[in-house]
């Protein structure tokens, strides 16, 4: 689920309009051709939900890292519903980066090499994401056959992604 209209309006503003607005994790600039989504700060649905404090612009490439981070713990957890809608997210924005998405210029033709190449880069973003979240939730305390199952569950995003 995503924010209203009113409340991605409310963020974009918080973070300087279309001028000044940059990815709150890697920094990227909108002003530079890269497109920003509203992404929540926190998952958890409540009344607070469409609230604009809960949320940050980023990147397609930063927001489909936390939503990886979020389907790996869904995925070690066994929380079925949580992994449905965490697949669906990363396949979405996965899928938009590969039609140009990422970039707002859109100046290029969609090949078979740009897909493959694309979809390479994408794979190198989840596996290397999955190692940092692996590594947090061990120390976390999360056990081996916990991490296991989310192993699992990233060989099957990365299948559905082929």
């Amino acid at each position: 689920m995503s924010f209203s209209y009113k409340s991605c309006r409310e963020i974009w503003k918080r973070f300087g309009g279309r001028e000044l607005a940059s990815c709150a994790s890697c920094g990227v600039a909108y002003k530079d051709g890269y497109n920003l989504d509203c992404s929540h700060l926190d998952h958890s649905k409540g009344d607070e939900y469409d609230n604009p404090e809960r949320g940050i612009l980023e990147c397609l490439r930063c927001h489909l890292k936390r939503h990886v981070s979020l389907y790996f713990k869904a995925c070690c957890l066994e929380k079925k519903k949580k992994i449905k809608q965490e697949r669906f997210a990363c396949l979405t924005i996965s899928y938009r980066i590969i039609l140009g998405e990422g970039k707002w210029t859109n100046d290029f033709e969609i090949s078979k090499d740009r897909v493959a190449g694309l979809k390479r880069a994408i794979t190198n973003v989840i596996k290397t994401t999955v190692e940092l979240e692996k590594d947090r939730c061990m120390f976390e305390g999360f056990r081996k056959p916990e991490i296991k199952k989310g192993m699992e569950g990233v060989t099957e995003l990365l299948i559905y992604l082929d």
